[in-house]
């Protein structure tokens, strides 16, 4: 009975470590506003709280431009500069929404993180 109860115990300790092994941290995400040419645009946001004390950011985007999720930039990473290709790379690449996964002369269309 206990040399059942161990071999369940390690076999069911092996799977945690195995799935734990592939599991990869999810990068953070940030909004932003590319206009019908590819430019980045400001964004504005407000934080709205409620009775719980919780709060949201609602953010929206001048007219004409269109809101997009970008990946923040690794520690290690430069965003792109900006140029006449990078925008029209970005404007092609925003169709979908996102440029998560997406990339530029190489390397990843991001943003830089902030530091507060």
């Amino acid at each position: 009975m206990s040399r059942t109860l161990i071999l369940g115990l390690a076999g069911a300790v092996m799977l945690t470590l195995a799935g734990s092994a592939g599991a990869q941290p999810q990068q953070a995400v940030r909004e932003i506003c590319i206009d019908p040419g590819g430019r980045s645009e400001p964004i504005s946001c407000s934080v709205y709280g409620g009775r719980t004390g919780a709060s949201e950011n609602v953010c929206s985007c001048a007219t004409n431009a269109s809101k997009v999720v970008v990946p923040v930039c690794p520690d290690d990473v430069r965003p792109p500069a900006e140029s006449m290709a990078y925008e029209r790379a970005r404007k092609e690449a925003a169709r979908d929404g996102t440029l998560v996964g997406d990339t530029f002369q190489g390397g990843p269309m991001c943003i830089a993180p902030l530091h507060m």
